[in-house]
């Protein structure tokens, strides 16, 4: 009987910047050490399938020989010709020295599927840190605060019909609002893209440390539906080889 190497199920994807710890082992989930990794969270299929998502293997792109990426979620980019805020709302000077809104791809993953967009009333002065608007997801609604001072100047009528579009296109037809920017000073805060990419890849390791804790509290754990989902889940993140000797267990190991 060939032996079980979790080095061939969970092969190394490059270099990276290691986390401090595996997150599954903060958790409590793990007893002892399975990562090859350098404790890379946001490169772990492993991790990925236990947050049952089926995307989120694929924030840096697919490997070879996976399914691409969900049709519904914007590429993970972070265009040059902008600036970010670290609550991940983007800014781009537009006609007549105005600003325009959105969010980047860090929030447009998050937020995935947007029900609805609830905007500022065009003519408003919002100060910095105010809701810009609100978005309605499955779970409720969440604000985006805006990085600027600044007047409504118009909104994205298009949102209303198609407010999917903040998570498809989030730097082309999802954006959210024009502004005029009251207090220049308020850009000096913002980010370039460089800086906006590291931010949002420290922020998807923060959020894989939230998902686990939650996980290790999900209650529904025996309801009909949840454990189907997430091995559906797991075929799919993990890729046709580690798949191999994954079900080797369960099925040539453990004979008839």
């Amino acid at each position: 009987m060939p032996e079980f190497r979790m080095d061939l199920v969970l092969p190394i994807l490059g270099s990276s910047q290691p986390a401090q710890t595996c997150v599954w082992m903060d958790a409590g989930a793990l007893a002892y050490r399975l990562c090859d990794r350098g404790y890379a969270c946001e490169h772990c299929p492993f991790d990925a399938a236990m947050r049952h998502d089926p995307r989120a293997v694929f924030i840096e792109g697919p490997r070879e020989g996976t399914e691409a990426p969900h049709p519904h979620v914007a590429e993970w980019a972070f265009p040059p010709d902008r600036l970010y805020a670290e609550g991940h709302c983007w800014l781009q000077v537009v006609r007549g020295g105005h600003v325009r809104a959105g969010v980047d791809a860090f929030a447009a993953r998050l937020l995935s599927p947007v029900r609805h967009v609830t905007p500022p009333r065009v003519g408003d002065l919002l100060q910095r840190g105010e809701p810009l608007c609100m978005f309605a997801i499955a779970g409720g609604e969440l604000p985006l605060r805006t990085p600027v001072t600044g007047r409504v100047i118009c909104w994205n009528a298009g949102l209303d019909q198609s407010p999917a579009l903040v998570a498809t296109e989030p730097y082309a037809g999802g954006w959210l609002v024009e502004l005029t920017v009251e207090h220049p000073p308020d850009l000096d805060s913002l980010l370039t893209a460089d800086a906006a990419r590291s931010r949002a890849e420290l922020d998807a390791r923060r959020l894989r440390r939230d998902v686990a804790f939650h996980l290790l509290s999900d209650d529904r754990v025996g309801e009909p539906g949840v454990e189907e989902g997430f091995v559906e889940a797991a075929v799919r993140l993990l890729g046709p080889d580690p798949l191999v000797e994954v079900a080797r267990q369960f099925l040539h190991e453990r004979g008839c």
